[in-house]
């Protein structure tokens, strides 16, 4: 998380639920936000997106609950390549499902690289179907509930088991999990596939490169590491990093965060101070 989830004196509301056995090989969990701005000054949530997609059901709670506008809520998020940013204003919650790195596309006729950087209509994939879902999701008011009711729409709908899936699931978890794998070649001799081979899957399962995957994760950890607290050595967090020096580390954080890491540091500094 890069910035502050909550809207200004307003409240805000973040759940995960687990996922039911069925559907581990497909998803990671289910997650739940609710917020209510109110008059406050909206707030703004700013990530730096996983290599996942997401089944998303968004409901704006000021409007009526037959509201038409409900069912164009429901949609399916690719991987995002760039920072996630959006604000959070007035009252609305959003409940959702993370596939897994390779769960998604067995639910699909192509490769996921077709939705990367892109939102579709969740009807596009899980057909007219989904909708009635969305409205009955919309009438529910426990994420507990929503999560028992989607969890029964999909275990009706899976695709048939798919190796392939299950080894691109495995193989983003070894590069997140296992700091030695800096490179593609790296995780290609961990893998034993050839370099192609990977790159062809991830297209397929993941909808980005292999680099993008590692990149990525070392910049989550570059983000948990700023806000632990501790030391900012450059040079040697891009070192650990698998990075060749620290001008390329501060290149790739900047084109993410829009600033350095030093001036990232400034702002969570300037962020305890005014909750203090």
């Amino acid at each position: 998380m890069l910035q502050p989830t909550e809207p200004r004196n307003g409240a805000f509301f973040h759940q995960r639920l687990a996922v039911p056995h069925e559907l581990a090989p497909f998803a990671h969990h289910f997650w739940y936000v609710h917020w209510d701005a109110g008059s406050a000054t909206p707030g703004r949530a700013e990530t730096f997106p996983h290599p996942s997609c997401y089944l998303i059901f968004e409901h704006d709670l000021e409007r009526p609950i037959d509201d038409p506008c409900v069912l164009r809520g429901a949609e399916v998020a690719g991987v995002t390549t760039g920072k996630f940013s959006r604000a959070m204003a007035g009252h609305g919650r959003v409940f959702g499902l993370k596939f897994t790195s390779g769960g998604l596309r067995p639910f699909l006729k192509t490769g996921v690289f077709a939705l990367t950087d892109r939102v579709v209509a969740a009807q596009e994939i899980f057909g007219s179907d989904v909708l009635t879902l969305a409205m009955q999701i919309r009438r529910l008011d426990d994420a507990t509930a929503m999560a028992a009711r989607l969890a029964d729409f999909l275990a009706q709908r899976l695709p048939a088991p798919d190796p392939d899936a299950l080894l691109a699931t495995r193989l983003v978890d070894t590069i997140l999990h296992d700091a030695a794998i800096g490179t593609v070649e790296a995780l290609a001799s961990e893998s034993g596939l050839g370099i192609r081979a990977l790159q062809r899957l991830f297209k397929s399962y993941v909808g980005v490169s292999p680099k993008w995957v590692i990149r990525r994760f070392r910049l989550h950890e570059l983000l948990f590491r700023l806000n632990s607290g501790g030391p900012f050595d450059g040079a040697q967090i891009a070192l650990d990093l698998g990075y060749a020096d620290q001008a390329h580390l501060i290149n790739d954080f900047r084109k993410l965060a829009g600033c350095a890491p030093t001036e990232y540091l400034r702002r969570v500094a300037r962020l305890k101070n005014c909750r203090s």
